[in-house]
């Protein structure tokens, strides 16, 4: 018998447990498509406007379409760098945060 209610308990805290997990990927992870940080990372990675010209051969088209690409290059850089600024603006806020907290007010 009381080996039996040992069982027992053990298989309700292992289904509790499980069912846990269950709620939680169904709610909060997993791919569910409802804007996870690698789907924002993924959006916010790609260019807006990106044209390909058509390849002829010619030297002109050739040079027309590195500079193109270079200039694609340098708006995703752009990106980069703000994304970079935006980051050190996060730091000084939280930096300031911590400085605003004096204990010996109160």
């Amino acid at each position: 018998m009381a080996n039996s209610v040992k069982f027992l308990i053990i298989i309700v805290i292992v289904a509790v447990l499980v069912g846990g997990f269950i709620y939680y990927y169904a709610n909060f992870g997993g791919d569910s498509g409802n804007g996870s940080v690698k789907e924002q990372q993924q959006e916010s990675a790609k260019p807006e406007d990106i044209s390909v010209p058509t390849a002829t051969g010619g030297i002109n088209e050739t040079i027309d379409a590195l500079i193109g690409e270079s200039a694609v290059d340098a708006a995703v850089f752009s990106q980069e760098e703000n994304d970079k600024n935006l980051l050190g603006s996060d730091s000084q806020a939280i930096s300031n945060l911590g400085q605003s907290y004096d204990e010996n007010e109160f």
